[in-house]
């Protein structure tokens, strides 16, 4: 607790003590010495040539402190935060095209007053890579009841948003992942699988990348149940819904839904959970909501 508060170096110990006739008790003393809070005095990084400290800096969560810390948490070294902020640093990297980065061991010192921390933090950056070639496999192609195109391999390319030829980026290939699952998902089949293989290419500097699809088998919507809701209506949700029991399952709808019931402004949170069906081929949707405060109550003097 001390540590998430900021209080880097406080030290907490016990004693026990016997009480009673028999001692058949015991009091317990927490032994606390707090000592002062620990700011940040000054983030270094080495290794980094291609992206400046400040650039790093800015999307980290642990600050440098300054003469107005005080008022705030601001600069105050957490150890929870710094850990996530090594992780952000190599995701930033990542996005960066730099597939090989990789984050040291940091090194933390100490000022002779136990009042300032200096972390030097090492990286090393490796080469920066573009996107190269670009490819399918799997059960791409996807055909209507009337023999029309759904989906296939040139409607796939028009989603996504990583090229060949730019800088690798591993948020946007993340998302395209998502962009098209959700293209399978919303023809019914709801287990639909994309996997990118990447293989990075050291003698050109490019990442080759390979979506293997895999579309499994149709589902249908089984149940719909609503829980949480003890002041609306069933059927006041239940209006707003984007998909109906019976019919093929579809993400679009199910991400609608979860829209719609939230615009109503009777709810603090709606999450759609999806959960199998009694039968293989089935998903039931299960709404759960968490209702507002409908009133305040108020006395003066």
């Amino acid at each position: 607790l001390y540590v998430e508060k900021g209080h880097y170096l406080a030290e907490v110990g016990y004693s026990v003590k016997p009480v009673g006739d028999a001692g058949q008790a015991v009091d317990i003393v927490f032994e606390i010495v707090e000592n002062s809070k620990v700011m940040v005095k000054q983030i270094s990084f080495v290794g980094n040539s291609n992206l400046k400290d400040s650039e790093i800096k800015a999307i980290m969560q642990t600050r440098e402190g300054n003469e107005l810390s005080f008022l705030s948490s601001g600069g105050t070294y957490k150890e929870e935060f710094f850990q996530t902020d090594l992780l952000r640093i190599q995701a930033y990297y990542h996005d960066h095209g730099f597939v090989t980065i990789k984050v040291g061991e940091p090194t933390a010192t100490i000022s002779p007053d136990r009042r300032f921390i200096y972390l030097s933090i090492p990286v090393e950056e490796g080469e920066q890579y573009d996107v190269g070639d670009i490819s399918f496999n799997g059960d791409v192609e996807l055909k209507g009841l009337k023999d029309e195109v759904l989906v296939n391999e040139e409607k796939l390319r028009k989603r996504i948003r990583v090229e060949s030829g730019k800088i690798f980026n591993r948020t946007k290939l993340v998302e395209d992942i998502q962009v098209l699952t959700d293209a399978y998902r919303n023809e019914g089949y709801a287990y639909a699988n994309v996997i990118p293989n990447s293989r990075p290419n050291p003698e050109t500097k490019t990442v080759d990348l390979e979506f293997s699809i895999e579309r499994g088998d149709l589902v249908y919507i089984g149940r719909i149940e609503v829980v949480g809701n003890t002041l609306t209506r069933d059927k006041v949700i239940r209006r707003e819904m984007r998909v109906y029991e019976g019919e093929l399952y579809r993400e679009v709808g199910v991400k609608a839904s979860e829209a719609r019931i939230t615009q109503l402004g009777y709810f603090e949170g709606v999450e759609i959970r999806r959960e199998t069906g009694d039968e293989a081929n089935e998903m039931n949707l299960t709404v759960e909501v968490k209702e507002k405060s409908t009133g305040t109550f108020q006395l003066g003097a």
